[in-house]
């Protein structure tokens, strides 16, 4: 896995040892890579946000990152922790999720268990139960500690979370998982969860720092030229734009606006192509990285997305419904699963190379 981080005019990239199998992830707006765990910045927060998560991830990063009797989990294991009043962490699909939520003039995290990608994928489950974010670490050393001793080792394709509670079922992991706890979890009704369809944050919005705002930006498919990015810097080195971050649907946020110079870089953003209000039909549309880098695919994607999108718009200018589309090079169609509309590539004939022979299918 690699990072890569644009701040100020300059690129890091940072590669991620390959063996480890804690993967933390959090509301995207703040964070950094260091190997395969995830750190926040300290600026620039949405200014509508629920919760500030990033002393949790720290806490759980350290933990983690220090605790060795958790290094040879079955497989990869992933923890989100979002405070985002829109709900974009995608927790539907993280093994275990924490999701800020309002509860009596104060926050608590509503716990998501067991989802995923790949073969067998499906969305996290409620656990129905809600913690204090005092009490986000302890919970996840004990989902991580049952995953340890539990998970399924034998078995590759069975080897996840999610696995051991569809054999479990969600009452007996969630025993489980209150024996291992020394406090009681709370309870509530089901959140008000944002759609999916307005989960983003395209155009402008406020920063704590009310002098300051940032502007969340549409990519083509997730795909920017060397050209591009390159403008891109120097129109942020001529604003004094502190940094760019990348969203979950391979987006851009720039952080650290003026406010008075945001109709200026506005129009620098769409001289370069870069759209801060997309139209419904690409708002959440994405495509995976496809045949050109990733060796697991059977297709090229990105260029396909675009194409197709284009083709959307000119046969229904008037659309105005978002609309969810999601382009998959992956026989698993693992990036599709909370798309209403995806298109992925299988192979047509087991006598034939995928690479030679593939077909297109809608779901």
């Amino acid at each position: 896995m690699t990072a890569r981080e644009i701040s100020g005019g300059k690129r890091e990239r940072k590669s991620s040892p390959e063996c480890c199998q804690i993967h933390l992830l959090a509301h995207y707006r703040h964070h950094r890579h260091h190997g395969d765990f995830v750190f926040y910045h300290r600026r620039f927060h949405h200014g509508d946000e629920l919760y500030d998560v990033r002393p949790l991830l720290k806490q759980l990063n350290q933990h983690f990152d220090s605790n060795r009797a958790l290094i040879n989990l079955p497989r990869k294991f992933k923890i989100a922790v979002s405070g985002c009043h829109l709900h974009c962490i995608r927790h539907e699909i993280q093994n275990v999720s924490f999701v800020a939520v309002p509860q009596d003039d104060k926050v608590v995290f509503d716990l998501y268990v067991g989802g995923g990608l790949s073969s067998g994928r499906q969305f996290a489950l409620r656990l129905e139960r809600t913690c204090q974010p005092d009490q986000v670490l302890a919970v996840s050393d004990a989902v991580a500690h049952l995953f340890h001793d539990y998970g399924n080792r034998e078995n590759r394709s069975a080897a996840r979370l999610r696995h051991l509670i569809q054999n479990w079922g969600l009452e007996k992991f969630r025993d489980a998982l209150e024996n291992q706890l020394d406090f009681v979890l709370g309870t509530g009704q089901p959140p008000q969860l944002t759609a999916l369809a307005q989960r983003h944050h395209y155009g402008s919005f406020n920063s704590h720092n009310r002098k300051t705002c940032g502007l969340g930006i549409k990519t083509s498919s997730g795909k920017l030229g060397a050209e591009t990015v390159s403008a891109l810097i120097k129109l942020m080195e001529h604003h004094h734009i502190d940094f760019v971050r990348l969203t979950p649907t391979q987006d851009l946020l720039l952080l650290g606006l003026k406010k008075n110079s945001l109709p200026e870089v506005i129009e620098g953003l769409h001289a370069l192509d870069l759209q801060t209000a997309p139209g419904p039909l690409r708002l959440h549309s994405t495509a995976c990285t496809g045949l050109t880098y990733c060796k697991f695919a059977l297709s090229e994607t990105k260029e396909f997305t675009e194409q197709l999108l284009k083709s959307l718009e000119q046969r229904f200018p008037e659309w105005e419904k978002p609309l969810t589309i999601a382009v998959s090079g992956c026989p698993t169609a693992a990036p599709t699963l909370l798309s209403p509309i995806s298109v992925w590539w299988a192979a047509k004939s087991k006598t034939h190379p995928a690479s030679q022979s593939t077909g297109m299918i809608y779901t």
